[in-house]
């Protein structure tokens, strides 16, 4: 499970999840949940995607990193 908040405004959610898709090299998103801020400035995308290996992991860490508008990644 990969927990990415960010910035609301700017497509977070779906950049994070199509970064997972092909982190994974998938035709699918994986099954993910969203939660927004009750100020709405800021989203938790919560991804459970299917992996195989610790390399996986890591790639995935690192691809979500590089977002724009990422403010934590747990």
């Amino acid at each position: 499970m990969f927990k990415a908040i960010g910035l609301a405004n700017d497509e977070f959610a779906s950049r994070v999840v199509a970064t997972v898709r092909v982190a994974l090299n998938q035709d699918f998103d994986a099954p993910y949940e969203l939660r927004e801020t009750s100020g709405g400035r800021h989203v938790a995308v919560t991804i459970e995607p299917w992996v195989e290996s610790s390399q996986q992991v890591v790639e995935i860490y690192a691809a979500i990193r590089k977002l724009e508008g990422l403010v934590m990644l747990m």
